[in-house]
């Protein structure tokens, strides 16, 4: 019975509390496979579609993002205000570590608050 509540807590998708005056900034790496567009398009895109997995009416996720981070090593970033919660940080990086667009994969590399 324990395993099972855990699980249930582990699982539960839950709204975090927004904190005014924070945000968040997240860096991640795209690994695409010939994405109509090439790597910046195959960034922006995956991440349009995972903002909807935090975007509401207190977050914020740019339209623009991402931004290139270090063309060499192909590493973009997004700053999202206010901060994510960890509910949303995990729910954002599973979306986008996840096959979410056919031949395009991301990498969550670093997310970073600050108040």
């Amino acid at each position: 019975m324990k395993r099972l509540i855990a699980m249930m807590n582990a699982t539960q998708n839950r709204p975090d509390d927004p904190r005014p005056g924070s945000m968040s900034t997240l860096a991640f790496t795209v690994s695409d496979r010939d994405f109509p567009g090439g790597e910046q398009t195959a960034a922006r895109t995956l991440m349009a579609v995972c903002a909807a997995t935090v975007d509401d009416a207190t977050i914020s996720v740019p339209a623009r993002a991402p931004e290139a981070e270090d063309a060499a090593d192909r590493a973009w970033r997004v700053t999202i205000t206010p901060a994510l919660g960890e509910h949303g940080r995990k729910r954002l990086e599973g979306c986008l570590e996840d096959v979410t667009l056919d031949r395009v994969i991301g990498h969550v590399t670093d997310v970073r608050t600050s108040e």
